[in-house]
């Protein structure tokens, strides 16, 4: 469960024309936000979208999404803003009108993403937390930053071979001997 589930859209609230929402997240919710994803600070989470009935019982979500968040740059840990920008589009669809498995391979980017229409609302808030969750980088780094090792440790690696210790544990046993 994620803060941002209070964004959704109940089905009998969406009018035949559909919906156009401007959602900008406030500073209680972003800090709700960068404490569930573990990152310092939600600095920005804007997301457009229009939701329209596309008929059988089916709602299309297409829209973007603008956000941006304080990191640390695992490498200096040095203060980093991360932005992500990404496209909402999706099909809501009732439970029972998911489709089966596919048993064939099929292209990931070629699979409509589709998901279910639970209690009777369109959650675009669980969407959009997932495109975030997805998209911010596991190991954020400042565009500048380089690990540096010291001169002796990368002299020390390239001498070693990747057997060297198990050879000397041989030459050992066989002095022993």
């Amino acid at each position: 469960m994620t803060a941002l589930t209070c964004w959704f859209h109940k089905l009998d609230e969406i009018p035949r024309g559909g919906v156009s929402e401007r959602r900008q997240a406030a500073d209680n919710l972003r800090r709700t936000i960068a404490e569930e994803l573990g990152v310092q600070a939600c600095t920005r989470l804007i997301a457009e979208y229009t939701i329209r009935n596309a008929g059988s019982g089916r709602f299309e979500l297409k829209g973007t999404l603008d956000s941006e968040f304080s990191r640390v740059c695992v490498v200096s840990l040095s203060p980093i803003t991360e932005t992500i920008t990404e496209s909402l589009d999706c099909i809501f669809v009732p439970p029972e009108h998911l489709p089966e498995k596919q048993s064939e391979e099929v292209e990931a980017l070629a699979v409509e993403e589709i998901e279910p229409i639970t209690q009777e609302s369109i959650e675009v808030g669980r969407i959009i937390y997932e495109v975030i969750s997805a998209t911010l980088d596991p190991y954020p780094r400042a565009h500048d930053a380089e690990l540096e090792l010291s001169s002796d440790s990368t002299e020390q690696v390239s001498r070693e071979k990747p057997f060297a210790a198990l050879q000397k544990l041989k030459d050992d046993s066989n002095a022993e001997s």
